[in-house]
């Protein structure tokens, strides 16, 4: 089955929508604990939870204010606690952010000392250190920022190993390591920051848990690249942005609930004792991160061969889950290696894949079996540059402004594709793109290859000849190419399932359009993404001239099914997909800025039964409804 979903999909901190909503909720703890437990530890956790989202949305100094208003509590329940010490951690790592490395220094230092006192070779310790090196390591004293990052790793390794900590302090260890010259030791440590990452499992945290994961593994990834290419090993740098693309998947499978993975029967129960056993792993984790030095050696291992164990039984669960539903598998693919994805994508197919960064971007181009690699522009530069093209592509208006679209989409072309070389493009039957942060919300299909100015007849403006991307070849997109190599494996399972008698005669194509929008129907709806809802209440506009679009559409295919207005509904397109080739949904769509994979469609609701409040499926749901 193909799906088409045209989605605006965004990057893992590209468009965080969800923290004004995350903000609004913590600020309801905060007054709930400032009018009950007024001055309590629980009053200083709500403090600290804020800074946590100010801190994500980039207010570093309102994030610093809640930190010490944090502070001044518990400062007078117990000056020398560890929970004052932490919090002075935290101040000092976003003094240092803002750049104030005095303040962060002497914030670092006192924290240090309390935890020497009070939790020394505890984690709190460790990470402190941690801070420490930072700040070492942004004044440029690479060798004291090595001494004290390895004082911290030999502390994590041993409490806390496998985590997010330790993927830190091994990414800075790999910073002054190649300040200092030492590209073997660099190489080292960068590989065993991301083999951390990819065995790290606390992911079924809350929305800034997760964000704060992608923003570390993404940074991580950055520079272990940016080192390879450096040293010219571009096919070890693609196999290193492949394994994060398969990881970021892996978080998303492991962090949903069982809306994403649960359905009644066997599946149902699998699915809600593997978030069960999820949650306690965090429970047993957060235990092991708070540890002080009250908590003896014998604690320590038990809690470790506890979280060990809890671990082992999430994993055999998830095995059983995908044994009972393969198609579960497609969003944790294995990571090929480049002859395996060369001998499925074939020698007429180009692979584009994308990884962007604050101070620049990279193309990797998959062809013939080689990998090539092209320095791009910012994550924020094109960022501005995708906003206004979507704007103009969004109004055209006359000749003037259309002219500046298919100028800006020529310039974009010229940044984002044209580096692999004409040869190359000239060659290739098939394009398949694997875009990142705002690279998901462009249309490739529309940038300009070609762009010549017409000499305008007597008394008319004249207007440019365009040719676009997409009359070059097709366009695909995969959200990495080991999963665009796990589905080519599965539809030829499908293509030999479909040459065997079936009870059910397949489709070649399914469309929906026209979904009934009313607005009393919509405000019973309740979908699951923050970004759906502010959809939804925002009531999107009718789609009368999708209709003309279907019907034209199917018109083009023997074999069809054709859902309108109040027929173009979830259970109706769920029913449908696992026997049809291709579906068209003429619908609105929304992005999930937390999740990729609850990015979705808006339906007409069911009139009545168990999915009369449901406007919205996800279009991970609708594609395991396949069969195929």
């Amino acid at each position: 089955m193909v799906l088409l979903c045209n989605l605006e999909r965004t990057g893992w901190l590209a468009a965080l929508t969800w923290v004004d909503r995350a903000r609004a909720l913590a600020g309801e703890a905060l007054e709930i604990n400032r009018a009950q437990v007024p001055e309590s530890a629980d009053h200083a956790f709500s403090l600290e939870r804020l800074a946590r989202i100010a801190e994500l949305d980039g207010d570093l100094a309102g994030a610093e204010t809640e930190l010490e208003h944090a502070l001044a509590i518990r400062q007078r329940l117990d000056g020398g606690s560890v929970d004052s010490a932490r919090t002075l951690a935290r101040i000092a790592e976003l003094a240092r952010q803002r750049g104030d490395l005095e303040v962060a220094d002497r914030a670092a230092k006192d924290a240090q000392s309390r935890l020497e006192q009070r939790a020394s070779g505890a984690p709190a310790h460790g990470g402190t250190l941690h801070v420490r090196a930072e700040i070492a390591r942004d004044r440029a004293q690479h060798a004291e920022a090595l001494r004290l990052d390895r004082q911290a790793i030999a502390i994590l390794e041993r409490v806390v190993p496998d985590t997010l900590a330790v993927a830190q302090v091994h990414h800075g260890l790999a910073r002054s390591l190649r300040a200092l010259g030492d590209s073997g030791g660099t190489l080292e440590r960068y590989e065993q920051a991301l083999q951390v990452f990819e065995r790290q499992v606390r992911k079924v945290g809350d929305a800034l848990d997760r964000a704060r994961f992608a923003d570390r593994f993404e940074r991580t990834v950055q520079d272990y690249v940016d080192l390879l290419i450096e040293l010219g090993f571009q096919e070890r740098a693609f196999s290193v942005l492949e394994r994060m693309r398969a990881r970021q998947a892996r978080v998303q499978l492991e962090s949903h609930d069982t809306k994403l993975m649960g359905q009644t029967g066997p599946l149902g129960r699998h699915s809600e004792e593997y978030r069960v056993l999820a949650v306690e792993y965090d429970r047993l984790l957060e235990r092991l991160l708070t540890a002080d030095s009250a908590a003896s050696a014998a604690e320590i291992d038990a809690l470790r061969s506890e979280l060990i164990e809890v671990d082992r039984r999430r994993r055999a669960t998830l095995t059983e889950m995908v044994e009972i539903e393969p198609r579960l598998a497609l969003l944790d693919p294995p990571v090929v290696d480049l002859v395996t994805l060369s001998q499925f994508l074939g020698s007429d197919t180009l692979l584009l894949s994308y990884l962007l960064g604050e101070e620049h971007g990279w193309l990797f181009a998959l062809h013939g079996g080689s990998v090539t690699s092209h320095r791009l522009a910012s994550a924020s530069e094109l960022d501005q540059l995708i906003e206004r093209f979507r704007a103009l592509a969004a109004s055209p208006g006359p000749v003037g402004s259309q002219k500046a679209l298919f100028e800006l989409g020529s310039r974009l072309y010229s940044m984002l594709v044209a580096p692999v070389g004409a040869v190359v493009l000239d060659r290739a039957a098939r394009i398949v793109v694997v875009p990142d942060r705002a690279l998901h919300r462009l249309p490739f299909a529309a940038l300009v290859t070609d762009l010549v100015e017409q000499p305008p007849p007597a008394g008319a403006r004249g207007a440019p000849s365009v040719r676009f991307l997409l009359e070059r070849a097709p366009i695909h997109y995969a959200s990495s190419a080991s999963t665009e190599v796990a589905l080519a494996r599965r539809r030829r399972v499908a293509r030999n399932r479909s040459r065997a008698p079936s009870p059910e005669p397949r489709l070649a194509i399914a469309a929906f359009g026209d979904p009934r929008y009313q607005p009393e129907s919509l405000r019973a709806s309740q979908p699951h993404s923050p970004e759906a809802q502010q959809i939804l209440r925002a009531a999107p506009a009718q789609l009368p001239w999708s209709r003309r679009e279907v019907r034209a559409l199917a018109s083009l295919f023997d074999d069809t099914a054709v859902f309108l207005g109040s027929d173009a509904t979830e259970l109706q397109a769920r029913t449908v997909a696992g026997r049809a080739n291709v579906l068209h949904f003429a619908v609105h769509g929304f992005s999930d800025s937390r999740i990729d994979a609850d990015s979705g469609l808006l339906f007409t609701p069911a009139a009545s039964g168990p999915r009369a409040r449901t406007a919205t499926t996800a279009c991970s749901r609708l594609g395991r409804s396949s069969k195929d």
